[in-house]
């Protein structure tokens, strides 16, 4: 080896320990500064039976959030009369449906419950029922490369399988179930 190779393989490992060094160094000093986490824990852990023992918080905390409970399952399963002349069975399954959380025109998420009252309010509220083929048309791609017979055989089974009925609420399809219960509505205000 010639000599300046030398040097400046010996000036790399140098850089390189010293280097090494500084980082131990400050990190040596950081972790001295920084407040010990097994004190830390500790000293929450010597709190938590004070919280939990302190019995009249923690029974009126519980009564409350009992009664936040109750109010929110009272709400939720009232359908203003709609489901009286259901089944528990039919009626569990109409609560369902109108409590189920949508996002309607990028706004706020509510319930369709909330919406058919809120468009029921704003007398924006319009009920039509418009049918469609059960199976829907062949996208266009699909259909320009498919072959005289192929399209002849989709249209046969489209015509077989019949129409199914679309309820629509104010341009929403929410189904059949939010289509009667806003009917209901709307016939109960008169």
């Amino acid at each position: 080896m010639k000599k300046a190779q030398t040097w400046s393989l010996d000036a790399i490992v140098a850089i390189g320990i010293f280097i090494v060094v500084i980082i131990g160094f400050f990190y040596i000093i950081d972790m001295s500064s920084k407040p010990n986490n097994a004190e830390k824990l500790k000293d929450e852990g010597e709190t938590i039976p004070d919280i939990l023992i302190s019995s009249e918080t923690g029974e009126n905390q519980s009564a409350i959030v009992e009664k936040k409970v109750d109010e929110e399952k009272r709400e939720q399963s009232d359908l203003g009369g709609f489901g009286d002349n259901l089944s528990a069975r039919d009626k569990a399954l109409a609560i369902k449906i109108l409590n189920k959380q949508k996002r309607f025109d990028g706004g706020a998420v509510i319930t369709v419950k909330e919406k058919i009252k809120e468009l029921i309010k704003n007398g924006e509220l319009e009920l039509k029922v418009r049918e469609e083929n059960k199976i829907k048309d062949m996208p266009r791609r699909s259909y320009n490369r498919a072959t005289n017979e192929e399209q002849a055989r989709h249209a046969l089974k489209q015509k077989e399988a019949g129409k199914v009925k679309v309820y629509m609420v104010s341009g929403y399809d929410l189904g059949k179930t939010a289509y009667d219960y806003a009917e209901y509505i709307l016939s109960k205000k008169g």
